[in-house]
């Protein structure tokens, strides 16, 4: 069983991770892509290795193989094995500081509650804790509106979020911005941006929450309870960055073409055998003796997809055109640089608040 972070992670989990990236980088064909699943694979392979049971490989490994090879496995075995003995450390000290006064109220909740919840409910009450009379409120899963146009950005340890959008067009992004669209036109590997991009990055995403009304970041850490508040031209301080392209559905339209075109996208399929008619004067093309179907089998190619109705006693699957898009969400991906061990709030954001005073917590723990 794997500890919570930042712990370490149980062989079980850690070997099964490392096996799915291992496949996908060996099965991938584009160089483009390969790269970024190799990066991947690296850091799954690293933290396999720091499990017993990937500590235990490096050791056969070592003993079965001299000189170079040994000595190459003997310095993989040392490197995992201080991994895994300062994720144990960083975890007991993480315990050693949690503060379960925030914990006991949200328990109140009686429900689980996601990454995002826990992180929102956490920020809300350190608000309400030390401002009573705030009227602050949760907005959505990663926003909480302190006043009227001001808001605040709450970040779990992970993060991720649609922030942008991007055209392609041929081989050319095209973006309201032309700051992210030279990001996302210069990049080769967007979880890996160059020094420029990434500056660039920081530079439009800042621009787009102070546009959108943020005045602030919140990082939580949900296993201590510690709530931080601080400037968002300060989130490159504690939190690493990295896009990825998201695309769009393209949706779907009635088909009423050719029926052979369709018989022959069935073939192979849980719909081979069914019987493909078109019925009406706007020429519906629908399969019939066919029975419901999960909706990961109804996309049954790259141009059709298969809708099931049950308006009849029997049923049927209208055949529906996909539509290849061109049109991407552009995501940002955030990984917390520094386990937060206090709480508090920065004298900018204060000041923003117009005097409004939150004390500090005064218990401080170590960062990782």
């Amino acid at each position: 069983m794997c500890f919570p972070e930042p712990g370490p992670r149980c062989s079980y989990h850690a070997h099964k991770e490392y096996l799915v990236a291992l496949k996908r980088y060996e099965d991938c064909l584009e160089p483009e892509k390969k790269l970024i699943l190799g990066e991947i694979l690296e850091e799954k392979t690293d933290v396999y290795y720091s499990t017993p049971r990937g500590q235990n490989f490096l050791r056969r490994e070592a003993d079965h193989n001299t000189g170079y090879e040994r000595d190459r496995y003997l310095l993989l075995l040392s490197k995992a094995e201080k991994v895994r003995e300062k994720q144990v450390q960083d975890y007991q000290s993480t315990i050693a500081n949690k503060d379960s006064r925030f914990k006991d109220k949200t328990l109140e909740l009686g429900r689980k509650v996601s990454k995002y919840g826990v992180a929102a409910g956490l920020t809300l009450l350190f608000i309400k804790e030390h401002l009573p009379d705030s009227k602050a409120r949760i907005v959505s899963k990663d926003t909480i509106e302190l006043s009227p146009g001001r808001l605040l950005l709450v970040l779990p340890p992970k993060y991720q979020g649609n922030w942008g959008r991007a055209k392609q067009s041929g081989e050319v992004f095209e973006t309201d911005s032309e700051v992210l669209a030279e990001v996302l036109n210069s990049s080769i590997n967007l979880n890996d941006l160059s020094s420029h991009s990434l500056d660039n990055t920081i530079e439009w995403f800042s621009q787009v929450l102070t546009d959108s009304g943020y005045i602030g970041i919140a990082s939580v850490n949900p296993t201590t309870q510690d709530v931080a508040i601080y400037d968002i031209h300060n989130l490159e301080d504690t939190y690493d960055f990295s896009l990825k392209l998201s695309k769009r559905l393209g949706g779907t339209t009635s088909y009423a073409g050719d029926v052979e075109t369709v018989e022959k996208s069935l073939i192979g399929t849980v719909f081979g055998k069914g019987k493909v008619v078109q019925v009406g004067p706007l020429k519906k093309t629908i399969v019939l003796g066919v029975p419901p179907q999960p909706k990961a089998l109804c996309s049954v190619s790259d141009e059709f997809y298969l809708g099931w109705h049950a308006a009849t006693e029997e049923g049927y699957f209208e055949v529906r055109r996909k539509h290849i898009s061109n049109t991407y969400d552009v995501v940002v991906k955030l990984r917390v640089k520094r386990r937060l061990f206090a709480s508090g709030l920065s004298p900018e954001v204060r000041t923003i608040l117009n005097g409004e005073s939150i004390t500090p917590t005064t218990r401080v723990g170590a960062c990782d």
